[in-house]
């Protein structure tokens, strides 16, 4: 069964658990893609994902991203997060 994801705070998380509590509050447990921390969020606040994760095997560059803007003394075309 794929992982369902919902977005919160303009970032997706794992969908853990979610439904009413015995205090009648709509909640949804959420956990971090890593499954690193969960946390509880109110429902309203929570929405669809922002965007599927990419696949493993669907770019052709798969190591780590430069987290550095295009631009930057040293940015390689094709591996910056403006120019991907």
């Amino acid at each position: 069964m794929a992982e369902q994801l919902a977005s919160y705070k303009g970032r997706n998380y794992a969908v853990k658990w979610y439904g009413k509590t015995k205090t009648d509050k709509q909640l949804h447990k959420l956990a971090f893609l890593d499954g690193s921390k969960e946390f509880w969020a109110d429902s309203s606040l929570v929405g669809a994902p922002l965007s599927s994760p990419a696949s493993t095997g669907s770019s052709s560059y798969q190591g780590r991203r430069n987290w550095r803007p295009c631009g930057y003394p040293g940015c390689s075309p094709q591996m910056c997060d403006e120019c991907m």
